[in-house]
């Protein structure tokens, strides 16, 4: 068992973009938008770090409701009063549109701004 999982991890790191050019198009075809601000830089980091670069489904899930339901604009500027305004640390979870935890409240606040 454990032989198949460093196989799965082998086959996932080596399927990963290996130029910020290549990374930038399956973000384009996957996501139907273009990669975000700083994707470059980001894309240096991760393969200095050996991340995985494009395999966020899950990540990429949780933050949809805000891109269709947000412009581009003003989703930058609730995150920018997000991490402004983040005096703790909470705990909430984002699943089918809902949020859940001990954040919620005040996410959806911030959201509503």
């Amino acid at each position: 068992m454990l032989e198949k999982a460093q196989l799965r991890v082998k086959l996932l790191e080596s399927a990963q973009s290996k130029s910020v050019e290549q990374a930038k198009t399956r973000y384009k075809l996957k996501f139907n938008r273009n990669s975000p601000a700083g994707y470059d830089k980001w894309f240096v980091f991760a393969q200095r770090n050996k991340c995985i670069i494009d395999d966020y489904d899950v990540l990429q899930r949780d933050i949809d409701p805000f891109y269709r339901l947000l412009s581009a604009r003003q989703f930058r500027e609730r995150v920018q009063v997000f991490s402004k305004s983040l005096l703790r640390i909470g705990r909430f979870k984002i699943k089918n549109g809902t949020f859940e935890g001990s954040s919620a409240n005040s996410l959806i606040d911030i959201i509503k701004k």
